[in-house]
């Protein structure tokens, strides 16, 4: 497993910990289970998150992911994740399907946030902000759960 990705100038920037575009913000996982025979490749959202509680089922942990971990297990027939919040020194985004929405962690760039279109990395301006909120709350809601 990684924690990031590489940008080689695909979208003006270059290494890692720059930007949150797909070439920065994926990146590899290999999971090999001595039960499973079979490789597979996935190819929708996953995220760090989803490690411990993948782990943790496969050593017989039985409570609620819930208790330990923001994460799900990866291999849950009915495991979708529709968001990813990642971060570096200064920001924090979080990584949507068709959204990425970055928001400054230094005070005098509170109200500088961005948002980005997930697979062009490209700004765009949100008609509809409803996405946003809900997004926004919701990572606010998780993230606030382990806080005291």
């Amino acid at each position: 497993m990684s924690d990031h990705g590489q940008e080689f100038y695909e979208h003006g920037y270059y290494g890692h910990n720059s930007a949150y575009d797909m070439q920065q913000a994926r990146c590899t996982f290999i999971f090999k289970d001595q039960n499973e025979t079979k490789p597979e490749v996935v190819h929708h959202m996953t995220s760090h998150l989803d490690v411990v509680p993948t782990l943790m089922k496969r050593l017989g942990v039985t409570n609620p992911y819930s208790d330990y971990s923001h994460g799900e297990n990866l291999f849950d027939k009915n495991y979708k994740r529709g968001c990813s919040f990642v971060g570096n020194w200064n920001e924090n985004a979080i990584i949507c399907k068709d959204n990425t929405f970055i928001i400054s962690d230094i005070v005098t760039k509170a109200f500088d946030n961005q948002i980005r279109d997930t697979k062009s990395y490209k700004p765009v301006k949100l008609k509809d902000k409803s996405e946003l909120n809900r997004v926004l709350m919701e990572s606010l809601k998780q993230n606030s759960r382990f806080s005291h």
